[in-house]
């Protein structure tokens, strides 16, 4: 999954310039790249004094990070929480009967996936999907109706109303080991289909999905 979605779809992106650093360029959005949390990005944050961060990473986020900004950071996770803390929460919900599942924007803690939730995403099928990787791609694709909740105090500069997360629901989960992954072949389900593949391909030379 990492290698196809992340290398193969990186180093293709370089070659057609459909990487983030060239979008970017293209609509004269400055780009900045640090390749980890050390000082050099607190003190580039502390300089900037961001009004929101917005995080994607599976990374655990340190109290400087998070507390450089104004507003917080808004991290978007690919699963229902407290029920699926955790990262690659897509395998459990095979693995799990799950029938539906959504995608959550919550403000970032020290603690793992425990913020305040801010919105969450509509209703995706889990039981209709070919592949994990289509399953993923489902779930990622769902956060447009997120972000059309979002935008509006990014642009206004205000800060998201939240909720708490319901302490008996919280259930963690690791990145599926060995025996899932067996498990999911077992009951016939596979990581990527030819179409996945080019579906990848075609992204990372287009720049955006169909």
């Amino acid at each position: 999954m990492t290698f196809l979605t992340v290398h193969f779809y990186s180093r293709i992106s370089l070659l057609f310039k459909t990487s983030i650093k060239d979008l970017c360029k293209k609509k004269g959005v400055e780009h900045y790249f640090f390749d980890k949390i050390d000082s050099n990005l607190i003190e580039f944050l502390e300089k900037i004094k961001p009004t929101w961060i917005i995080s994607s990473t599976s990374t655990l986020l340190t109290s400087s990070f998070i507390n450089s900004s104004k507003h917080g950071v808004l991290n978007l996770h690919e699963a229902p929480l407290p029920e699926y803390k955790g990262s690659a929460s897509y395998f459990w919900f095979i693995l799990n009967n799950e029938k539906h599942a959504h995608v959550t924007a919550h403000y970032v803690v020290e603690e793992l996936d425990a913020g305040d939730i801010m919105f969450e995403g509509p209703k995706i099928s889990v039981t209709d999907k070919k592949s994990v990787f289509d399953l993923w791609k489902a779930m990622l694709f769902s956060y447009n109706d997120i972000w059309d909740a979002i935008i509006p105090y990014l642009k206004d500069g205000k800060k998201i109303p939240a909720r708490k997360q319901i302490p008996n629901k919280i259930k963690t989960y690791p990145y599926p080991a060995r025996v899932a992954t067996i498990q999911l072949k077992q009951r016939g389900i596979v990581f990527f289909e030819l179409t996945d593949f080019f579906f990848i391909l075609k992204t990372a030379m287009r720049g955006v999905p169909d």
